[in-house]
C-alpha cells in the first residue's frame, strides 16, 4: 500500500509519504512513514497492524511529555472504492479519543482534486 498526503494548516504544509508491506513472520502490516515535519524524516513502525473484526488496527504506545501515551491508527469500512482512516490517542490502558477521521475514495482516471 502506498499513502500521499498533502495537508495545508494554520501551521504551514504537511506533505507526508507511506510504504506498508506485509510481514508474513510476524503476521501484520509494517509501514514507513515519511513527512517534512517528522524530526527524523522517517518513522518505521515497532509494531504490525493486525485485522480484528474486519478493520486492520495499529497500536503503539509511545512516552510523551513523560507520560505513555497509546496510539492507535484504525483503517475500516474498506471496499473497493473507499476507506475510513481513524487516528486515535489516549493513556495507555485508558479510554482513546479521535484525533483525525479520514474518509478517502478512489480518484478514478482524470481527476485531480480529492473530494
Amino acid at each position: 500500500m502506498i499513502e500521499e498526503l498533502e495537508e495545508e494548516s494554520g501551521s504551514g504544509t504537511l506533505k507526508g509519504h507511506a510504504i506498508a508491506w506485509w510481514d508474513e513472520k510476524a503476521n501484520g502490516q509494517r509501514f514507513v512513514w515519511c513527512d517534512n515535519l517528522e524530526v527524523r524524516g522517517c518513522y518505521v513502525s515497532k509494531n504490525v497492524a493486525i485485522w480484528q473484526n474486519g478493520r486492520l488496527v495499529y497500536s503503539e504506545d509511545v512516552v510523551e511529555n513523560g507520560k505513555t501515551i497509546t496510539h492507535q491508527e484504525i483503517f475500516q469500512d474498506i471496499t473497493p472504492a473507499s476507506f475510513a482512516q481513524l487516528l486515535l490517542s489516549g493513556p495507555k490502558d485508558g479510554a482513546l479519543k479521535p484525533d483525525v477521521t479520514i474518509h478517502a475514495t478512489k480518484i478514478t482516471t482524470g481527476e485531480s482534486k480529492i473530494k
